[in-house]
């Protein structure tokens, strides 16, 4: 077997939990629908009231892994054994999919991947300070170093410097 994957930065995942499933959940319960009540069902309501991104990442970080939905469960915990050896043949990265499944697809005879749940919307940067960003970083620190998304966090703390400094 080839078994293969593709990951997301950590910091861009947790915004788009936040936004794609905690908010449009929410939105979805106020119109009636009730599928969407998972997340305030979740853990006996542990995220039911968030007000904030801010909050949000607070309460995410201070849960141990096992309790974590898979939403935010550490990539590196689902890719990785607990013997710390790679359990797939390839990790790619899901800003670089259309260039790095194509070789996939056409060793093995895959149709073309849908693009399922796309959204639209701001820069996902936009939602983080610099204590967000640093746990953040703390929290998922293995996915991170695994799979080269240090400059990332290096970016975003320039981002959000020249945000605060009115230079972005």
């Amino acid at each position: 077997y080839y078994k293969f994957t593709f990951v997301r930065n950590p910091f861009a995942r947790l915004v788009s939990c936040y936004e794609d499933r905690y908010i449009k959940d929410q939105r979805r319960m106020d119109k009636g629908k009730v599928d969407a009540l998972y997340f305030n069902k979740y853990l006996f309501g542990y995220i039911k009231n968030v007000e904030s991104f801010d909050e949000f990442v607070r309460k995410i970080v201070r849960l141990p892994n096992f309790l974590h939905d898979k939403h935010f469960f550490p990539q590196y915990n689902l890719i990785y054994g607990r013997n710390g050896k790679c359990a797939v043949d390839f990790v790619g990265k899901l800003k670089k999919i259309d260039e790095q499944f194509p070789p996939i697809q056409e060793r093995f005879g895959l149709r073309p991947l849908p693009h399922k749940n796309r959204t639209v919307k701001g820069d996902w940067r936009n939602f983080y300070t610099l204590e967000t960003a640093e746990l953040v970083r703390k929290k998922y620190a293995k996915d991170i170093s695994a799979f080269g998304y240090e400059g990332e966090y290096e970016k975003l703390i320039a981002y959000i410097n020249r945000k605060e400094t009115g230079a972005a």
